[in-house]
């Protein structure tokens, strides 16, 4: 048997009751259930990684779901090969290796957002490699000022004094020394993915009215960070 780490974003449910683990030795093939994790943490807590023993092949294709107390099962999460990363998942880690203080669920959801904006399809279908450095850079920075401008909001209790969309830009309060490092972050961005101002700014506007709107991401998201 082999053993394979998983690091992976729980949806936002407060019955589960179970993780369920699935293989499969080719990404589009029939996965099988390979470990049941019933120590999963309690909501809104739960796990979001856990590395299992009962792998087949270190190569083969991993997978996830979650099974709620009355005994529905999400569906399947995009299925990740074992010895690499998601594109999310790098994006992810960029983001946080600039500001380690940022929600890292926040993080996730905008990657996953950033990501499928910009070239249009399922984000956990692009391919790392056919990426370059300005991109994934361009990338994190938007994904960075995205989540600060969300961070920002719930500091000060979901309501602004304004909201314009030149760049994006928060009045009033002290965090305008924040908005401007948000600003640079966003001008960055469009210089690395080669985007107008117009487009940066639609990437970057986050709905407030009376508190920050609701992100719902899809319902197991698995990204396979390590293999062992």
């Amino acid at each position: 048997m082999a053993s394979v780490h998983l690091n992976f974003k729980p949806p936002n449910l407060d019955d589960l009751v179970k993780l369920i683990i699935l293989e499969s030795p080719a990404a589009d093939g029939s996965f099988s259930v390979i470990e049941e994790v019933t120590v999963i943490g309690a909501f809104p807590d739960w796990i979001s990684d856990y590395s299992s023993d009962q792998a087949i092949s270190a190569n083969d294709w991993f997978a996830i779901k979650w099974e709620d107390d009355k005994g529905v099962q999400t569906d399947i999460s995009n299925p990740i090969q074992g010895g690499t990363e998601s594109f999310v998942g790098e994006i992810v880690a960029l983001t946080l290796e600039r500001d380690n203080d940022l929600d890292k669920q926040t993080v996730i959801q905008e990657a996953e957002y950033a990501i499928e904006y910009y070239y249009g399809k399922n984000p956990y279908t692009v391919d790392s490699s056919t990426t370059n450095f300005k991109q994934r850079v361009g990338l994190a920075r938007l994904v960075q000022a995205r989540s600060m401008l969300n961070r920002m909001a719930q500091r000060s209790g979901g309501s602004a004094g304004g909201w314009t969309a030149g760049l994006v830009s928060l009045k009033g309060g002290s965090q305008q020394d924040d908005m401007k490092l948000v600003e640079w972050l966003l001008a960055q961005a469009q210089m690395g993915l080669g985007l107008t101002t117009a487009r940066i700014a639609q990437m970057a506007t986050i709905v407030i009215a009376g508190g920050l709107s609701a992100y719902e991401i899809g319902t197991a998201e698995a990204v396979l960070v390590e293999v062992e």
